[in-house]
């Protein structure tokens, strides 16, 4: 039996068909936050300039996840972007899968790889979240996606020139929607406080520049995006870890 399903998603090469990479879903949310796109679905490479000027394009594409050449003011296709995006994504997925010492739920997994295609692969299996997950403890994991345990903001600072963290609202969006996301396909959820003035301390660095230009969307309304996102789509696909 094929692994390919045939819209495109692939079935996990560790832990089978219990898990899937690549979701049409998926690829929706991620496709919120990354902006990039015209009206139509395609899209034209820029050169981004919070990540020195690396040639980006569609839904945060760079040189870095793809093995296809970006060359900017180059047009891409609605196609073009949806089959190198999901080919992306899945070679992300690929990647954390690795991490995982027993098969995640879908929820999870799809809330790992959104912060993966965001800070790198490396950086979500070195995390704190990682090695919540993989003593089997979903919930700590999804919380760390974007609080420390003491309630404080991580994953949601960039760095200066002078080495400086500077705290990004679009990025602390993001990690909120992945944070539910992640929490969405297990029975328990937990909530932390959140702090009025998110302290840098030690927040990671992210180590994927390109994916601090949020669209205008994301850096007002992170969760309500996420609602119709998860409810919309979630639904229209049939999404399995889809709770009611």
């Amino acid at each position: 039996m094929s692994d390919n399903n045939n819209n495109g998603e692939q079935n996990s090469k560790k832990f089978g068909p219990g898990l899937v990479l690549g979701s049409a879903f998926l690829l929706a949310f991620v496709g919120v936050w990354e902006g990039g796109k015209l009206k139509d679905g395609s899209a034209i490479v820029y050169a981004d300039k919070l990540a020195g000027g690396l040639p980006t394009g569609c839904g945060g594409l760079t040189k870095h996840i793809t093995d296809t050449p970006i060359v900017v003011g180059e047009r891409w296709s609605k196609q073009k972007c949806e089959d190198e995006e999901r080919k992306a994504i899945i070679k992300v997925q690929t990647q954390l899968e690795k991490c995982f010492v027993t098969m995640p739920p879908q929820s999870v997994f799809d809330g790992a790889t959104s912060h993966a295609w965001n800070v790198g692969a490396t950086a979500t299996c070195r995390s704190q979240a990682m090695t919540a997950w993989n003593t089997a403890n979903w919930e700590l994991g999804c919380n760390r996606i974007a609080f420390a345990d003491s309630g404080r903001r991580v994953w949601s600072f960039v760095t200066a020139s002078d080495g400086s963290k500077r705290f990004v609202q679009g990025l602390a969006n993001r990690r909120d929607a992945e944070r539910e996301m992640c929490l969405s396909g297990i029975n328990k959820k937990e909530h932390v406080t959140v702090t009025k003035n998110p302290e840098p301390l030690t927040a990671p660095v992210i180590d994927t520049p390109s994916d601090v230009e949020q669209s205008p969307e994301a850096k007002t309304g992170g969760i309500a995006i996420f609602g119709m996102l998860f409810g919309g789509i979630a639904a229209a696909l049939g999404l399995n870890y889809l709770k009611k």
